[in-house]
C-alpha cells in the first residue's frame, strides 16, 4: 500500500505538515523534506521512481544535467564548501518533485493537502491584517514599524511568500467552490482580503507580483473578471484610504517607488542607476562581463561583488554595490553559474512551460486543469525575470520553487488520465 513501509511507518503524513512549515519553521520545512525524501529514495524508489521516470523523462534528463553542471564547474572552480554542503544534497529536489507525484496520486490526497494549505494561507492573511491595526499579531509579534510580517515575525518576507502561492492558491479555491456547487461570488471577498494583506506587508514588489497573478487569472477565467474588477477597485478605494492615513506605508509604496525607478519627483531627482538596487544590477553585469562562461561559483556573488574592477560604472550608491545575491534569479544564475548554467536551467524550465500551453484547451473545465493552470502561475511569478527577488540558491526559496514545480507535474498527470478515460 502506498505509504506503509517497513516497520508500519507512513512518513509521507509529514508532507500534509509542509505548509506549516513554510511559515513557522523553515528548520522543520527542510528537515522534512530531506527526511522523507531520504525514506522515499531507500524503500521506493524502484517501483515508483520508474513511474515518475516513464512520464517525466525528458524533465529528469534536463535535471540532472543541471544538477552535474552545478556540482562539476564549482569543483573547477574550487568552490569545495559549496559543492559539500549544498551542491551534492541539491538532487532532494527531484525525489521531492516525484515523492508528491507518487504520495498524492490519490484524488483524496491532493484535496486534503490544499484544504489544509488554504486554511492556512487565509489565516495569514487575517493575521497581517490583526498585526496592522492592533500592532501585534494573534501569537504576539509586534509590527516592525509601518510593515506587517505577521506569522513571520520580524523576518518581512509574508508578501513575497504570499505572492508565488498566489496561483496555486486562488485556482485552489476556485476548484473547490466550483466542485461544491457555491457562489463565485464569494471571489470577490477573498480577491480583496489578499491582495490587502500583501499591501499591509509593504513588500512593493510582492504587490507588483500579486497584482500581476491577478491579471493573468483576468486573461484566463473570463467567468471571473467581473469579480476581479469589482474586488480590485474596493481595495484601491481601501488602499488610498490607508495611504493617506499613514506615512509608513505611503513611504513605502508611493516615496520610495520612485526614488527606486528613477522617476523624477519632488522627492530625487536620481535615476535607477543611482539606487541600492541598481548598483547591485551594474556591479552583477560588470561581473557577468568579466566571465561569461562558467561564472565565479555558487554562493560566490557576495564575496566577489566588492573587488575594484567591478565598479566600473557611474551611480550614487556604488559604494553599497553589493549584498549577499543579485536580488534577481537570472543574474544570480548567469553570473553564478555562466551562460552554461543559465541555458541548462532553462532547459528544465522548459517542460512544464511546454506541458501548460499544450493542454491550455482544457482549462475551462472543473477538474485538475484549473489546479494546473494555478500552480503554472506561481510557477511564472517566481521565475519572471523583470523583478527583484531573494536568492535562487536558498534552501527555503528553493523549497517553494520546486513545490510548485511539483504540483504543476502533478496536476498535468491528472489531466492525462482524464483524457484517457
Amino acid at each position: 500500500m502506498i505509504g506503509k513501509f517497513k516497520g508500519n511507518i507512513n512518513i509521507y503524513y509529514a508532507l500534509y505538515l509542509i505548509p506549516l512549515f513554510f511559515v513557522f519553521s523553515k528548520f522543520l520545512l527542510d528537515f522534512t523534506i530531506s527526511l522523507i525524501s531520504l525514506h522515499y529514495l531507500i524503500y521506493n524508489r524502484e517501483i515508483h521512481f520508474k513511474k515518475f521516470y516513464k512520464f517525466n523523462n525528458r524533465f529528469i534528463y534536463f535535471f540532472l544535467i543541471f544538477w552535474i553542471y552545478l556540482v562539476i564547474s564549482n569543483i573547477f572552480l574550487e568552490n569545495l564548501e559549496i559543492v559539500g554542503k549544498k551542491l551534492i544534497f541539491y538532487f532532494r529536489f527531484l525525489i521531492l518533485v516525484a515523492l508528491i507525484n507518487f504520495y498524492f496520486d490519490k484524488s483524496i490526497r491532493i484535496e486534503f493537502f490544499l484544504k489544509f494549505f488554504i486554511c492556512l494561507i487565509l489565516l495569514l492573511q487575517f493575521d497581517i491584517i490583526f498585526q496592522h491595526f492592533f500592532g501585534f499579531d494573534i501569537l504576539g509579534y509586534p509590527k516592525s514599524g509601518p510593515r506587517s510580517g505577521g506569522f513571520f515575525g520580524d523576518e518581512l518576507i509574508a508578501g513575497g511568500f504570499l505572492s508565488k502561492v498566489s496561483g496555486l492558491y486562488f485556482f485552489s479555491t476556485i476548484y473547490f467552490l466550483k466542485k461544491n456547487k457555491i457562489s463565485l461570488n464569494y471571489l470577490i471577498f477573498l480577491f480583496f482580503i489578499f491582495i490587502t494583506s500583501v499591501f499591509l506587508t509593504g513588500e512593493r514588489m510582492a504587490l507588483v507580483l500579486s497584482l500581476f497573478s491577478f491579471l493573468l487569472i483576468f486573461i484566463l477565467l473570463g467567468e471571473i473578471r467581473k469579480i476581479i474588477v469589482f474586488s480590485s477597485s474596493i481595495f484601491l478605494i481601501v488602499s488610498f484610504v490607508i495611504l493617506i492615513n499613514n506615512e509608513g506605508l505611503y513611504n513605502r509604496h508611493i516615496k520610495q517607488n520612485l526614488i527606486q525607478l528613477g522617476i523624477k519627483n519632488k522627492y530625487s531627482s536620481a535615476s535607477f542607476a543611482d539606487s541600492h538596487y541598481g548598483a547591485i544590477f551594474l556591479s552583477t553585469y560588470e561581473m557577468i562581463k568579466k566571465k561569461p562562461i562558467i561564472g565565479y561559483g555558487v554562493k560566490q556573488f557576495r564575496d566577489q561583488c566588492g573587488s575594484k574592477e567591478f565598479s566600473n560604472f557611474v551611480s550614487q550608491s556604488k559604494k553599497i554595490r553589493c549584498s549577499t545575491h543579485p536580488h534577481n534569479f537570472i543574474l544570480e544564475i548567469l553570473v553564478e553559474t555562466g551562460l552554461i548554467g543559465l541555458f541548462t536551467f532553462l532547459l528544465f524550465l522548459y517542460v512544464p512551460a511546454s506541458r501548460f500551453l499544450k493542454n491550455i484547451e482544457t482549462l475551462k473545465n472543473n477538474d485538475y486543469s484549473l489546479l494546473n493552470l494555478g500552480a503554472f502561475i506561481s510557477f511564472l511569478i517566481i521565475i519572471w525575470p523583470l523583478k527583484t527577488s531573494g536568492s535562487f540558491f536558498n534552501n527555503y526559496n528553493s523549497i517553494i520553487f520546486w513545490f510548485i514545480i511539483s504540483f504543476a507535474f502533478l496536476n498535468y498527470k491528472k489531466i492525462s488520465e482524464q483524457k484517457n478515460e
